[in-house]
């Protein structure tokens, strides 16, 4: 492991969860994530998602939410664990609403595998949660909405 790579770590288990920590997590993260994928150290990939996991549990807002979608790439792309990853990137979208990166993500995680009745579910839950959410785009939420109606004229036919 390289010393960036033990930096990166260095700074997950810091116990910091602040924005020079988060700037620091996000310049290391994606050269080491692409080094370690080259080198099928799938360990490690695994670690470092399971650190950012829970180095957003105690991170605020909108810091939390990107480091959660972070570790759900990481377990979707480099790990393939999309159970994990379905997991994660719902928990960012309830710490972050307004990102929509992660239900585009989560879409195409549950089409894949034939979860439409969870698709149906998770686009309910985040129109709901962008209806309640001050500052949310009217315009974004029109499209889960639209999203979910054409789920369900999908799944009527």
């Amino acid at each position: 492991m390289d010393e960036q790579a033990t930096e990166l770590l260095r700074t997950l288990q810091s116990g910091v969860h602040d924005g020079a920590s988060f700037a620091r997590i996000e310049a290391l993260l994606p050269l080491q994530r692409a080094t370690l994928a080259k080198a099928d150290d799938r360990a490690t990939l695994a670690d470092i998602s399971e650190l950012l996991e829970l180095w957003a549990q105690e991170a605020p807002g909108a810091l939390g939410g990107k480091a959660t979608e972070w570790a759900a790439a990481i377990a979707e792309s480099d790990l393939g664990q999309s159970e994990r990853a379905v997991q994660l990137y719902r928990l960012c979208l309830e710490r972050e609403p307004l990102n929509v990166e992660p239900l585009t993500k989560l879409d195409a995680l549950l089409r894949e595998r034939g979860a439409m009745v969870e698709l149906e579910q998770v686009l309910a839950e985040h129109a709901r949660r962008l209806c309640a959410t001050e500052g949310a785009d009217p315009v974004v939420a029109a499209g889960v909405f639209r999203r979910l109606g054409d789920l369900r004229a999908e799944r009527c036919k």
